[in-house]
């Protein structure tokens, strides 16, 4: 209502190549790919955005950024990450530009290769950069970007919530009901389970008792133990102090590939608590 469209400058940008990782709010734009297939390309839209198409073919010249990749896991360590590593050069091979045609709104960066070379025990990445784009300006939010690329684990699909309470506190020891969010968890809509390690997922799509995502807990981690499979909940976010409930279960079966678990964060502040949280197997990603 208060803008011009046209006033306002074009840039080239990278699309997004599968759903974001991390919170749209993260400083660092990251996503997840699984190939399957012996053989397969990787495909990044490669984008023109603004109001118009292109007003000449624009060579956007694409790069790697290590520092960003180190950045990254600098960031986001704590005692269940597991750090994201470069992808060996020879799995890949990495155009060093594409073009977007004049008249078009895009393109796309087409990165082949081999999934049989990646050892499955690691997470490997590729942080890549738009580092020219003929003049045009390269967007400071999605220039750079990193592409996870991994085989799902044992773990990774969409789940059904089964059971589940979440109750908030005003204070510890101080129970608050009067908001509607504390109450059995919903159960609409599927909760994503996505690799982040060979034994570890992102939990993404709890919802609180009115239905509402539940928020303040980015980068909920399950980290299992093969051996014993006993979970060990988490967030990246540390000041949120996530941790299992003291004596309570956090376990995964895998004869019925059902998660049990029991956690809480902000145990000295404004307290959140979920218990009896049952996931079940539902469907592949």
């Amino acid at each position: 209502m208060v803008l011009d469209p046209d006033a306002v400058p074009s840039v080239v940008e990278f699309g997004n190549a599968t759903g974001l990782v991390h919170a749209a709010t993260d400083s660092f734009r990251v996503y997840s790919s699984y190939p399957i297939s012996p053989s397969d390309s990787l495909e990044i839209p490669i984008n023109y955005a603004g109001s118009g198409t292109a007003p000449k073919d624009i060579v956007v010249s694409i790069g790697l950024n290590n520092q960003l990749l180190t950045n990254y896991n600098t960031a986001k360590a704590s005692s269940t990450w597991v750090t994201n590593v470069l992808l060996p050069s020879n799995v890949y091979t990495l155009p060093s530009s594409v073009t977007i045609k004049q008249g078009t709104k895009g393109t796309t960066l087409v990165i082949p290769f081999n999934p049989s070379l990646i050892n499955p025990s690691g997470i490997f990445a590729l942080p890549l950069q738009i580092t020219d784009a003929s003049g045009v300006t390269v967007s400071r939010s999605f220039g750079k970007i990193i592409v996870r690329v991994a085989p799902k684990n044992a773990y990774d699909g969409l789940y059904t919530t089964v059971a589940g309470y979440v109750q908030r506190y005003s204070a510890p020891g101080v129970p608050l009901n009067t908001d509607g969010l504390t109450g059995n968890m919903s159960t609409s809509g599927d909760v994503t389970l996505t690799t982040t390690g060979p034994y570890s997922v992102k939990i993404t799509g709890l919802k609180w008792a009115n239905n509402g995502g539940i928020g303040g807990i980015d980068d909920l981690i399950a980290t299992i133990d093969p051996a014993t499979n006993l979970v060990t909940m988490s967030s990246t976010v540390a000041s949120t102090s996530l941790r299992n409930t003291p004596g309570k279960i956090n376990s995964y079966n895998p004869a019925t590939q059902t998660f049990t678990l029991n956690f809480d964060w902000n145990p000295t502040g404004a307290t959140r608590e979920i218990t009896g949280l049952i996931l079940r197997y539902r469907a592949t990603r």
